[in-house]
């Protein structure tokens, strides 16, 4: 029987003692459910890493998204002052105060943005 242990071949049949093998059937049976508990831990890691990119991807798409119109306001504001400059006005102070205080808006939701993604991380 130990040659049977050396190379890593061993039938539980050849044991006669009961108790022993029952011992030995038991262990095998922890070692099973260990291994489909390590599996699954494994399966669900894997899970929780394509959740945490998939809710940084929604994040970073949101992100995009006030980006872009946080530029088509700048935008907007470009031609505003273009148009006037061309019609010969010069910018008025409370145009120049409605910018500045939109970028401000602006500036805030980006720190959000920025701290809703480095505390998901």
């Amino acid at each position: 029987m130990i040659i049977g242990w050396i190379n890593g071949s061993f039938n539980i049949e050849t044991v006669y003692d009961d108790d022993l093998k029952e011992a030995i059937s038991d262990c095998q049976d922890l070692y099973d459910k260990a291994q489909d508990a390590a599996d699954a831990v494994q399966s669900l890691n894997i899970e929780i890493r394509q959740l945490a990119k998939s809710r940084f991807d929604n994040v970073a798409s949101q992100f995009e998204g006030v980006i872009g119109k946080i530029t088509a306001i700048r935008d907007l504001y470009g031609k505003e002052d273009d148009l006037m400059q061309s019609q010969g006005w010069f910018a008025s102070t409370l145009l120049n105060n409605s910018m500045m205080e939109q970028e401000q808006k602006n500036l805030e939701k980006l720190e959000q943005e920025r701290d809703a993604l480095t505390k998901s991380s």
